[in-house]
C-alpha cells in the first residue's frame, strides 16, 4: 500500500485488523460525533472460500462493547468455529496469524542488519538460521530411525503372499463345507418330509378304519330296528324311505286321534242334548220316546267306547312312532356324517420310495457333521483373515508411524528453537 503521509494508511491497516483479529487500537474507532461504527473484511482462504468479518463499536452501552459476526460463504459461524478454521487452513492460531501478516504499530523496521535480521528480531527468533540447519538435522536423523524401524518391524511382501494363499485356501475350503451342508440339508429335509408322508399315510388309514367301522355299526343297528337285510349300497335309499315312511305314518296317527278327540266331542255334545230333550231328538227332529232315547244312547254308547279303545291304542302307539322316527332321523344323520368324513379324506399321498434319501436317524447325523465341520472351516477362515488384516494393519501402521514421528520431530525442533 502505498500512499503519502496522512491519508490514512496505517488506520486503514488498523481497521482491518481489529475487524478481523479484534486487536487493541489506540483511540476510539469512532470519528466526531459518531454514537456506533463498524469496520466489515472480506478475506479470501487458502480453500477458495470468502470470510466475512464484521465487527461493531457500540459505545452507547454502559461499557463500551465490540460486537462481531462471521460468515463463510454467506453461511453465519461462531468466532469459535474461525479459530479452528484459522487453525486448519493457516497451521496457527488467529493470534499468530495477526502478528506474521499485520505487525502492530511502533513494531520494528526493517534495518541494514537486512530482511533475515530483520524477521528474526521481528518475529523473537534471534537465530532463524541456527534453529533451521537443527530443525533439518534432527529430522535426518527421524526419519532414518523411522526408516529402520519400518524396515525391521514391517512385514514383507513374501510373508503378505503366504497369508494371502491361507485366506484364499480357507475360503475354498469353506466353500466346500457350506455346499456339504447344503446337500445335507437337503437329505435331511426329504427325510423329514418322508416321515411326514408315512405319518399322514398312517393316519389316513386309522381315520378310513374308524370310518368302516361306525358304518358297519351303523349297519347293524338299522337291521335291528328295520328288521330287514340291508347292504352298504342300499342302506342309505333304504333308510331315506323308511324314514320317510315313519315320519308319514306319524303325522296320520296324530290325525287319526284328533278326529277321534273330535268325534268323541260331538258324540258326548249329542248325548248331553238327547238327555235334555223332551218331545224330539235335537239331531234328526224325529218325535222321543222312551225306546228312541234308549236306544240312541245304546248306539252313541257303544261308538264312544269304540273310539276310546282307538285313542288308546293310539296314544300308546305314538311314544313308539315318536322313538322310531327320532331313531331313523338320528341313523340318517349319522349317516350323513360318516359319508362327509369319508368324502374329507386326504387323497392317497405319494409313494414314499419315492423320496431318495437315507433314513432320519442317519441323515439328522450326518447333517450335524456337515454342520460342525462348516463351522470349523469358518472358524479356520476368519482367523486367516483377521491374521491377514492385522498383518495389513501393523504394515499400514508402521507406515503412517513415519509422518508422525517427522511431526513430532519438527514439533520438538520447533520449541526448541523457540526457546
Amino acid at each position: 500500500m502505498v500512499a503519502s503521509n496522512g491519508v490514512g494508511k496505517t488506520s486503514f491497516v488498523e481497521a482491518a485488523r481489529w475487524a478481523l483479529f479484534g486487536s487493541h487500537l489506540r483511540s476510539s474507532p469512532a470519528r466526531g460525533r459518531s454514537e456506533r461504527t463498524s469496520a466489515t473484511v472480506e478475506l479470501l482462504l487458502p480453500d477458495s472460500s470468502v470470510l466475512t468479518a464484521t465487527r461493531v463499536w457500540d459505545p452507547r452501552k454502559t461499557k463500551p462493547i465490540h460486537q462481531l459476526s462471521l460468515t463463510r460463504d454467506g453461511h453465519a459461524i461462531q468466532e469459535q468455529d474461525w479459530q479452528a478454521l484459522c487453525s486448519e487452513l493457516f497451521g496457527c492460531s488467529p493470534d499468530l496469524l495477526e502478528r506474521l501478516t499485520m505487525p502492530t504499530f511502533g513494531a520494528a523496521v526493517p534495518s541494514s542488519l537486512g530482511l533475515h535480521e530483520h524477521l528474526s528480531a521481528l518475529y523473537g527468533v534471534d537465530d532463524l538460521g541456527t534453529a533451521s540447519a537443527r530443525l533439518s538435522a534432527e529430522l535426518r536423523r527421524v526419519a532414518k530411525d523411522i526408516a529402520a524401524l519400518k524396515n525391521a518391524n514391517a512385514v514383507k511382501a513374501g510373508e503378505f503372499d503366504a497369508l494371502q494363499a491361507r485366506v484364499d485356501a480357507s475360503a475354498e475350503h469353506l466353500a466346500k463345507t457350506k455346499a456339504a451342508v447344503e446337500r445335507a440339508e437337503r437329505q435331511l429335509d426329504q427325510a423329514r418330509l418322508r416321515d411326514e408322508q408315512l405319518e399322514r399315510t398312517a393316519a389316513r388309514l386309522r381315520e378310513r378304519d374308524q370310518i368302516h367301522a361306525a358304518h358297519d355299526q351303523l349297519l347293524q343297528r338299522l337291521v335291528e330296528l328295520l328288521g330287514e337285510p340291508l347292504t352298504p349300497e342300499s342302506v342309505a335309499e333304504v333308510l331315506d324311505q323308511r324314514a320317510r315312511s315313519a315320519q308319514s305314518n306319524l303325522e296320520a296317527l296324530r290325525l287319526e286321534l284328533q278326529l277321534v278327540a273330535r268325534r268323541r266331542q260331538d258324540i258326548e255334545r249329542d248325548l248331553a242334548g238327547l238327555d235334555a230333550a223332551t218331545d224330539e231328538c235335537p239331531t234328526c227332529r224325529r218325535p222321543l220316546d222312551d225306546d228312541t232315547r234308549e236306544h240312541a244312547h245304546a248306539l252313541w254308547r257303544t261308538e264312544l267306547t269304540a273310539l276310546e279303545e282307538r285313542e288308546e291304542a293310539g296314544r300308546q302307539a305314538e311314544p313308539h312312532a315318536v322313538e322310531r322316527v327320532a331313531a331313523l332321523e338320528q341313523a340318517r344323520r349319522e349317516l350323513a356324517g360318516i359319508a362327509q368324513r369319508a368324502s374329507s379324506l386326504d387323497p392317497p399321498p405319494a409313494d414314499a420310495d419315492e423320496f431318495v434319501a437315507p433314513p432320519t436317524p442317519e441323515a439328522t447325523q450326518a447333517y450335524r457333521a456337515a454342520a460342525e465341520a462348516d463351522a470349523l472351516a469358518r472358524d479356520a477362515h476368519q482367523r486367516a483373515q483377521a491374521a491377514l488384516d492385522e498383518a495389513r494393519a501393523a504394515d499400514e501402521s508402521m507406515r503412517r508411524l513415519e509422518g508422525l514421528f517427522a511431526l513430532e520431530g519438527r514439533l520438538e525442533i520447533a520449541k526448541n528453537a523457540a526457546e
